[in-house]
């Protein structure tokens, strides 16, 4: 299998990680990073060996031999640095979400098809031990036709007040319930229909910090599931970790729990009942190897650019539910 030549753009946490889980890989070769930082890309591309280091991605683009991106810039900054790769016809991964807002979202979509673009969108919980083997009872039908689901993702209010420089350009639903979004509805293969919502400022506000603190979702399947997604980022910073991340699936035959901290999950049937233990995993190398075996046997990777719109979809409509206080119906 010949390697994949690869860059990196945007060198923070999530970028570090990557490059981390690259610079080791057999499949793939590390060739540059880019970030507007020059600090930090360099110190990235200092520690793992990268040769080519660039301020501005179009240079690395125009100049650097490469096959695929990997995008981690901020949230908010995804839609320039992925429709310059889609133009110069590279191979796209870029980190959750796709946008944070439908119209770019749509603008994304738009040019990975104009230009026939491979892209892949990094919901990497799918990776998860505990998520497979979710995803395979309920594939296989036993827990029946799924009825409801509860998706809760809280974090300590380090990860708002601290560790998210750019915490005001998001929420709680975009940075911590499109992980969950993406889960439930990879899980029940259904599109989402309709979404009341209702959202909380007071922690953080009293911080002079300008975003929700939390939110919850009601959100309807066009196949009839209801599922409520609850996200929030002002847990104490005592609680033993940085988050606390439960997901529940109830059918007509069964049901599921998945401990996301724990990476355990119990299944209830009606004649048993299993408990998985599943060692804990990073769940990056798991979507990183997918995505370069994808690219090898040329095949097109999931989540794919319209799955990452879909999410943005029902994000955009729990934010426009919160500023109405009206249910929103989904298009698609």
């Amino acid at each position: 299998m010949e390697k994949t030549r690869i860059a990196i753009i945007g060198t923070g946490t999530i970028g570090r990680q990557a490059a981390t889980y690259l610079s080791g890989s057999p499949h793939a070769e590390l060739v540059a990073v880019s970030d507007i930082s020059e600090n930090v890309g360099r110190d990235v591309a200092k520690t793992f060996g990268i040769k080519e280091y660039y301020n501005d991605y179009n240079e690395m683009l125009r100049k650097s031999s490469i096959d695929a991106v990997f995008i981690a810039t901020p949230d908010f900054a995804h839609r320039e640095p992925l429709i310059a790769c889609a133009k110069a016809g590279k191979a796209i991964l870029v980190e959750k979400p796709l946008a944070t807002s439908l119209d770019e979202a749509d603008m994304i979509v738009e040019a990975v098809e104009k230009y026939n673009t491979i892209l892949m969108v990094n919901y990497r919980m799918r990776w998860c031990p505990s998520y497979i083997e979710a995803k395979t009872q309920i594939d296989k039908g036993n827990l029946g036709d799924i009825v409801l689901a509860y998706a809760k993702k809280d974090d300590t209010i380090a990860v708002s007040t601290e560790n998210i420089k750019w915490v005001e350009k998001t929420s709680p639903a975009s940075f911590l319930s499109s992980h969950d979004i993406d889960a439930v509805r990879w899980f029940i293969g259904s599109e989402a229909s309709e979404v009341y919502a209702s959202g909380v400022s007071k922690v953080l506000k009293k911080r002079n910090i300008n975003t929700f603190d939390a939110i919850q979702a009601l959100v309807k399947f066009k196949n009839g599931a209801t599922t409520v997604f609850q996200s929030s980022w002002i847990y104490p910073n005592t609680y033993p970790t940085s988050v606390d991340a439960i997901i529940q699936i109830i059918g007509t035959k069964g049901s599921l729990i998945i401990d996301r901290v724990r990476t355990d999950m119990e299944v209830y049937l009606e004649d048993t009942s299993t408990f998985f233990n599943n060692a804990k995993v990073t769940t990056l190398p798991g979507s990183f190897s997918y995505f370069l075996n994808c690219l090898a046997s040329d095949e097109k990777p999931s989540p794919s650019a319209q799955d990452g719109r879909a999410i943005v979809e029902i994000v955009s409509a729990i934010h426009k539910s919160i500023e109405t206080g009206n249910p929103i119906k989904i298009s698609a």
